[in-house]
């Protein structure tokens, strides 16, 4: 869980933020918990894949958060994964 004035609050705001479709089971979770921290994301992109967001991150496009259980999906990718 993001909790205000602690864990990478500071960083989402900062950062350009990857996010998944409305309609997406991860976009359910986020939304909540960055409403509950008190956290707006920064610039926000969307996607509805997986894959893309992995990409745009392993492409320096920004950062994102997601299920730990699709993390298997993203082992093309060499980013750093960090626990909300």
């Amino acid at each position: 869980m993001l909790r205000s004035g602690q864990g990478c609050g500071w960083f989402v705001r900062r950062s350009r933020f990857i996010a998944f479709s409305q309609d997406s089971s991860a976009r359910r979770l986020t939304d909540p918990g960055f409403a509950q921290a008190d956290v707006e994301p920064g610039t926000r992109v969307e996607t509805r894949a997986v894959a893309t967001a992995g990409g745009m991150i392993t492409g320096g496009l920004g950062i994102s958060a997601m299920p730990e259980l699709v993390l298997p999906l993203l082992s093309f990718t060499h980013f750093i994964t960090r626990p909300l």
